[in-house]
């Protein structure tokens, strides 16, 4: 993800809310695009498109996003990042109410050279990298496991798979696109409020590790190490916290029992190790 440095932000940040210039704004927008273009994709791993259509919600209120940052003794990377997790979680919730804002409301110049390499010219190599190993995945699952167990093991794991169910689910359930469509949509509401958990952690984490880095600086080292211990046990509660489908929806989505489907799911979960340790 592309390198925020501390110093030259927090400058270019200044000098906007002191000027209130366009040009100001135009340098801190260009400095800050490809980390807001690339957030969701590193850390949400979503895809280019999605990427691309949340930059140019966040885009919309970079301005305002600016104008409320007040510098104080923490990384702006850090206050950026818990703000663009948070602006996230709304766009996701304005898509899941049919309600996004509409790209032609965003003031953007394709034609502008910054604006164009962040949005056309982004390299896809870490996408391409996740694409063939899915693939590679799904070649060595087909010959060992049933295309609708492994259909619910890819609606388990939606978030991984969300480009690769539609047609795998209209074919076992004989339905069209937009049904298709519609039980993806459905699915994912069951593992928003993990979303919500998650981010709610992580928030907090970053707080202790401001005020770790304050006492710290004060030499308030016992103090210091008390947080650090508790920003630890809340990073190993956020790794178990995964937001995946219940087996409950897939159970009735696929007209089986919740048992059936818990079977089947550990099963394939077993032959995904063999075929790497690292998946999943």
């Amino acid at each position: 993800m592309h390198e925020i440095s501390d110093d030259t932000v927090k400058a270019l940040i200044s000098d906007y809310q002191i000027q209130r210039a366009h040009d100001c704004f135009m340098k801190l927008r260009d400095y800050l695009a490809p980390f807001m273009y690339h957030f969701p994709r590193k850390v949400f791993r979503k895809d280019h498109d999605e990427a691309t259509a949340f930059y140019l919600y966040a885009l919309e209120r970079l301005e305002t996003i600016v104008l409320s940052f007040e510098k104080k003794d923490y990384l702006f990377v850090t206050w950026f990042s818990v703000v663009l997790r948070n602006l996230y979680c709304n766009y996701l919730k304005r898509s899941r109410t049919h309600k996004r804002a509409s790209v032609r409301t965003v003031a953007v110049d394709v034609h502008d050279n910054a604006t164009h390499e962040v949005l056309f010219s982004i390299p896809e190599t870490c996408a391409d990298d996740e694409h063939e190993q899915l693939s590679d995945l799904e070649a060595y699952l087909s010959p060992r496991v049933p295309l609708r167990d492994v259909t619910m093991y890819k609606l388990h794991y939606l978030e991984v798979f969300k480009e690769r169910i539609i047609i795998p689910l209209m074919e076992l359930l004989k339905i069209d696109m937009r049904s298709a469509l519609n039980i993806v949509e459905a699915a994912r509401e069951t593992y928003f409020d993990k979303c919500d958990s998650l981010m709610r952690l992580q928030d907090r984490i970053t707080e202790l590790h401001v005020k770790r880095r304050m006492h710290t600086a004060a030499g308030r080292l016992p103090y210091a190490q008390r947080l650090q211990k508790t920003a630890d046990r809340l990073s190993q509660k956020i790794s178990r916290i995964q937001p995946v489908v219940p087996y409950a929806f897939i159970a009735k989505t696929f007209a089986a029992s919740v048992t059936a489907v818990t079977k089947i799911i550990l099963k394939i979960k077993a032959v995904v190790r063999s075929f790497s340790k690292d998946f999943l």
